[in-house]
């Protein structure tokens, strides 16, 4: 929810509208995934959730250059940066 919180604080409605995407696609993937019939059809869904790691730790990165005063925790862009559907 932090990145939800976040997001409240960006001026920018595309950047927001980025962001909140992102963030919702990684657990509404996993979840379709987990609906699917055959292991490979969840790891598709899992890789769909990877590449919304990446495009939410890519806008945290980005917001976080241009907006140094919001002062990203660390962690948080770890957390995004680091996930691999081929070891979940």
């Amino acid at each position: 929810m932090e990145t939800c919180r976040l997001s409240s604080l960006i001026e920018s409605s595309r950047q927001k509208e980025q962001i909140i995407g992102s963030y919702a696609s990684i657990p509404s993937n996993i979840s379709e995934g987990a609906e699917r019939e055959s292991n490979t059809s969840f790891l598709i869904f899992l890789t769909y959730s990877s590449s919304s790691c990446a495009e939410l730790h890519t806008q945290l990165t980005f917001i976080s250059k241009i907006h140094p005063e919001l002062s990203l925790p660390t962690p948080i862009l770890h957390s995004f940066r680091h996930f691999n559907p081929q070891h979940a």
